[in-house]
């Protein structure tokens, strides 16, 4: 309960402190307008066009191998640099970025709006976080109205009967109470391990960042302002001031509390996550232990052999390895074929007639307004509701007759329209668990068995598939073909669309199509790109479960990030030449990211900044409140509020919240001794994230289906592939920057510890089963809640087709009275 007051504490102060800072450097050293001045009396002595000059501390990164300009307080000490700029300048060679609206995009940083450290990035800063933070309080005060009108949505949860574990207050800020005082015990009671480990994930991310960002801002700033050379002063960038861009290159001494901080970065990343992982291998068992039954009993068996596929043969299989009493059922998926197209169809009119006696209810039930429809699109308009349910009546017919064919034909048949599928259910848990760990033959696509999803999470439609494994192998490639064409053509397929819409002209229009244009193809594709990628594991990968879907997104999504935002600056307009390069020559990619990422640390800050006021914005949840309010009209608000759920999961899903919140703790430490000011605003990030994702989660969303903590793990592994990126951006930083090769030789090998550490990290925690003994000792072979679910597929229950509809309960009309 402390440790959350605590950081919003130190994250006020820091803020607090932070702004003061940059409000000092505002009116200190060198302004913006200052430094042009300077500029163009520098030039016309050296007869460099003034605009170079100020370029300078940016560009030089493009063109030499060092970082920026060497710069002292006298003008004479960079007039190398000046007579390059001037050499390059009367050459009609580029110089940096142009200044004002470009006309076209040429590379990744002008598509994702990346620009270079310059002057007046602090006003910027300064303008957009004021303008943030009014947005964010605007964004707060709607969503206190909205939470107070309409409760369904925004705290449901909470209300009589949910599993919220207190009650909201009123008050305006009654919110971030509640969400601060939620534990994740008790997220985990309510939403389930993975959405509470979510919330987790940003306390272990604020450790960190706490731990990272209080010695590098109290050491490292002043370090920087005091006794780094003024580098930053005299090129008129007052927020590098503060940050290694303020620092002579080389330095005497600098780089060498640089590499020390390097191994401080590391082992305080590394120990928190260790720290967190074991904290988690806890709940892991326990929600192992309270798995209930039949997922708890159950097991997946995939690559049946023919002579074994159907029901009687699987259960004699495992019966001959376990006793008959240990084998509560046995069921192979079957090839419905027809009858599952029946059962959507049922489904499908079933939703006709639901809306259509919706609509007549709406009329108060007059007879002159009965809604009316076409059996087809030749034939006459009839009664709508008694046409659907003659349809359905006759249906149901055909739907138990194709039932009872596909069952004879399963049972009286080995193979045939039994797949090479299905699920085991053992009585006890102890069989299930030894099952799990036994194998079954010695080739491996035969008899692979794996702990069942969740009989609600079963993806029937993957294992109906009956494929063979080897053209379930050239699926996969063509997926991972799919996957890996959306990184190859992401840039020029924007960067043309984005070029191509310049080129568009539209009168009147024309200066709101210039603001629109640049990010118009961006802004569709990371749209759309997390639903590419999910629509794409679909159609290829045999997935078992959307919630292992999820999970497959995450990874992907986390990798796209890590190039395209991370990156970004250094791939430049090619990412299959990007990676041509560092395969060719691995020791490149020092010195690239070392060029390119340093310079670009104030884009990050205005991204973070960004980033947590689009998390506030989450809280208003515009899709649900949306069709809450047209369901309404019609329906009582609970079953609108049925109909509204849940969010969006190609995007709103925990595989992208988790990947995005992966990169956002990235940021912080990549950038954490390069830009201290980075961290202390991804803390707050991870501050704004834990009070939004501790009340959506626990007090507004649905309870989703879950892997126990797989996302989770994930998330840890991933840190650590940022934090190697950290280390060979710093060994190449101080390679370029250090006046000798003692401070990378200190720094490069924490890359390698980090390595160890990760390959240690996935060997060490086996986490993944329950240790057999807390099986036998603990759970005592059974489970103590039993679901009473079976994994049969719905068109093979019987009555399958029968569910009672959502949004069943219309509204009632003033003539109506309830019964």
């Amino acid at each position: 309960h402390v440790f959350p007051y605590g950081i919003a504490i130190l994250i006020l102060a820091s803020l607090t402190s932070t702004y003061t800072l940059l409000h000092h450097l505002c009116k200190t050293g060198v302004t913006e307008s200052e430094s042009f001045n300077n500029a163009q009396e520098v030039s016309r002595s050296h007869d460099v066009p003034g605009l170079i000059l100020l370029q300078t501390g940016i560009t030089l990164s493009d063109n030499k191998p060092g970082i920026g300009v060497r710069a002292s307080s006298s003008k004479g000490s960079v007039s190398s640099e000046l007579s390059e700029a001037k050499n390059l300048a009367l050459a009609g060679k580029p110089w940096g970025k142009p200044q004002g609206r470009q006309s076209s995009i040429r590379n990744a940083d002008d598509l994702m709006g990346v620009k270079k450290n310059s002057p007046g990035d602090l006003t910027s800063i300064l303008t957009g976080l004021g303008l943030n933070m009014v947005a964010m309080f605007a964004i707060g005060v709607m969503f206190w109205i909205m939470r107070m009108r309409y409760p369904r949505i925004y705290v449901n949860n909470a209300l009589d009967g949910g599993t919220a574990p207190r009650s909201v207050s009123d008050l305006p800020l009654g919110w971030v109470w509640a969400s601060l005082r939620t534990t994740t015990d008790e997220a985990v009671v309510c939403a389930g391990l993975d959405q509470a480990l979510l919330i987790d994930f940003c306390d272990v991310a604020m450790r960190i960042l706490v731990r990272i960002a209080v010695p590098t801002t109290l050491v490292l700033c002043p370090l920087h302002y005091f006794l780094g050379g003024n580098r930053a002063k005299e090129l008129g960038d007052n927020l590098s001031r503060v940050a290694m861009g303020n620092v002579v290159r080389p330095h005497p001494w600098i780089m060498y509390v640089h590499a020390f901080f390097v191994w401080l970065v590391v082992l305080i990343t590394l120990g928190t996550v260790n720290q967190s992982m074991q904290a988690f291998l806890v709940r892991r068992a326990r929600w192992l232990k309270e798995l209930p039954y039949p997922q708890a009993s159950t097991i997946l068996v995939e690559g049946i052999p023919e002579n074994c596929r159907s029901d009687a043969k699987l259960r004699e299989f495992f019966e001959q390895l376990f006793s008959s009493s240990d084998i509560r059922a046995a069921h192979i998926v079957k090839d419905t074929g027809e009858l599952m197209k029946l059962h959507q169809n049922m489904l499908a009119l079933e939703d006709k007639l639901q809306k259509a006696e919706v609509e007549w209810a709406t009329k108060d039930h007059a007879e002159e307004f009965r809604p009316h429809a076409r059996h087809h699109i030749l034939a006459e308009r009839t009664d709508a509701i008694t046409l659907y349910q003659k349809q359905i009546a006759a249906l149901e017919e055909h739907i138990k007759e194709k039932r009872a064919l596909v069952i004879e034909a399963a049972q009286s048949h080995v193979g045939g329209v039994n797949t090479r599928n299905g699920f085991v259910t053992f009585a006890h848990r102890r069989e299930a668990e030894l099952a799990v760990n036994l194998q079954y033959s010695n080739i491996c696509v035969e008899w692979q068995v794996s702990y069942a999803p969740e009989p609600e999470g079963v993806d029937w439609n993957d294992l109906r598939r009956n494929i063979n494994p080897r053209i379930n192998v050239l699926l996969m490639s063509i997926g991972y073909a799919i996957i890996m064409a959306l990184y190859v053509l992401f840039l020029p397929v924007c960067i043309a669309t984005t070029n191509l819409a310049y080129t568009c002209k539209l009168g009147p229009l024309q200066n709101l199509w210039m603001a629109i244009a640049p990010s118009l193809s961006l802004t569709i594709f990371m749209s759309f790109l997390p639903t590419v990628m999910i629509k794409t594991f679909d159609a290829f990968f045999i997935l078992k479960s959307k919630t292992w879907c999820q999970l497959k997104l995450q990874d992907w999504y986390f990798w796209f990030q890590v190039f395209f935002v991370i990156l970004v600056t250094a791939i430049g307009t090619n990412f299959f030449e990007f990676v041509k390069v560092v395969a060719s020559k691995p020791t490149s990619l020092f010195i690239l990211l070392a060029r390119q990422m340093p310079e670009a640390s104030h884009f990050y800050m205005d991204y973070l900044i960004l980033q947590c006021t689009l998390q506030v914005w989450s809280l208003i949840r515009s899709a649900q409140i949306g069709k809450f309010l047209a369901a309404r009209a019609v329906f009582e608000e609970e079953e609108a509020r049925v109909l509204s759920e849940p969010e969006d999961q190609d995007y709103f899903g925990i595989g992208s919240r988790s990947a995005r919140a992966t990169i956002m703790l990235l940021i912080g430490i990549i950038f954490s001794t390069l830009s201290p000011l980075v961290s202390v605003l991804s803390m707050a990030f991870f501050f704004v994230s834990r009070i939004v994702y501790g009340y959506l989660i626990v007090f507004a969303e649905t309870k989703k289906p879950d892997l126990g903590g797989a996302f989770f793990v994930l998330q840890l592994q991933h840190v650590q592939v940022g934090l190697g990126i950290f280390c060979i951006l710093m060994t190449g930083v101080l390679t370029v920057m250090s006046p000798s090769v003692i401070p990378p030789a200190i720094a490069a090998p924490s890359l390698f510890y980090t390595l160890l550490s990760a390959k240690s990290f996935r060997e060490e925690y086996l986490w993944e089963k329950l240790p057999f003994k807390e099986i036998i000792l603990n759970v005592k072979g059974t489970s103590s809640k039993d679901t009473h679910q079976v994994y049969v597929q719905p068109e093979l229950q019987d009555r399958a087709h029968i569910r009672r509809p959502r949004g069943s309960r219309l509204r009632q009309t003033s003539q109506e009275q309830p019964q």
